[in-house]
């Protein structure tokens, strides 16, 4: 169990979430009110995005490469599965930098300036990864807080995604977590009502 809150430059506002991750597969998340009612529920796999909106009645289906032109990034399944569950993998090449060492905090900064991963070396967690588009003003910001063991791993309770374009401003999201599970087997249910329409 989730509670998201979400702002943007006009207005913020808190959903509940329940998100389910089959691991290199499938993202299934279904988000609700306060009162437990169900709004949205979408799927995200490797090709395809799929959203059923419960208040108006309608779907949206999508190839994932649509993400790309929301935050103007390159965003594939794997960088959001890896986003969600804290576990960017760093392969350490001639391309990243050691920018900074802080008492604990460790920065890689790659040589270009696009990329940087702040990890905890007393843990080796990721606390912050950011990546940057200085060609079009435009930058992701995850951060990792609250570490706590869930089923024998330590996990991020609280994460925040914070992203800013140049045409559709700043938006973040900020992520506490009531619940984590792994290992869990899941039985996702998403299927289209025959009465929805399609928007495109």
């Amino acid at each position: 169990n989730t509670k998201v809150l979400v702002k943007n430059n006009k207005r913020e506002f808190t959903v509940n979430a329940n998100i389910h991750i089959k691991k290199d597969s499938i993202i299934w998340a279904s988000i609700k009110t306060s009162l437990g009612i169900e709004i949205l529920r979408s799927v995200i796999t490797h090709d395809s995005i799929y959203v059923l909106d419960r208040i108006n009645k309608v779907y949206y289906s999508n190839s994932s490469s649509y993400l790309d032109s929301l935050i103007n990034f390159d965003l594939n399944y794997n960088q959001i599965e890896h986003t969600l569950t804290a576990s960017q993998q760093i392969i350490l090449t001639d391309d990243f930098e050691t920018e900074q060492y802080f008492m604990s905090d460790l920065d890689l900064w790659t040589n270009d300036r696009k990329e940087k991963h702040t990890i905890d070396i007393i843990n080796f967690k990721i606390k912050e990864f950011r990546r940057i588009n200085s060609l079009s003003d435009t930058y992701l910001r995850v951060l990792y807080n609250d570490f706590k063991t869930a089923s024998n791993i330590l996990f991020p309770h609280k994460i925040i995604i914070e992203s800013k374009d140049s045409d559709q401003g700043a938006y973040s999201a900020h992520i506490t977590c009531k619940k984590v599970r792994f290992n869990k087997k899941l039985s996702l249910s998403f299927n289209i009502p025959k009465s929805y329409k399609k928007i495109d």
